[in-house]
C-alpha cells in the first residue's frame, strides 16, 4: 500500500490471524507516514483494550488533523 495518506495500524501481540512478527513485517511494507501499535495481551478482536485503543486513536487524529 502506497498511499502517501497517514496511517494507523493497531494489533495484538496475541492475535492469531496476524501474530506478532507477521504484523510488524506487513506494516513495514506500507508507505510512510504511518504508525503501526501493537497491544500486549490483545487478541484479533483486541476486547478489553478499548481504553488503549482510543488513546492510540485519539493521538494518532490529533497529531495529523491538530
Amino acid at each position: 500500500l502506497q498511499l502517501p495518506l497517514p496511517k494507523l495500524f493497531i494489533g495484538g501481540d496475541q492475535d492469531q490471524m496476524a501474530p506478532g512478527e507477521q504484523f510488524l513485517t506487513l506494516t513495514k511494507q506500507v508507505a510512510d507516514p504511518k504508525e503501526a501499535h501493537q497491544i500486549k495481551g490483545g487478541d484479533h478482536f483486541l476486547g478489553g483494550h478499548e481504553e488503549e485503543i482510543a488513546k492510540l486513536v485519539g493521538g494518532f487524529f490529533s497529531r495529523w488533523l491538530g
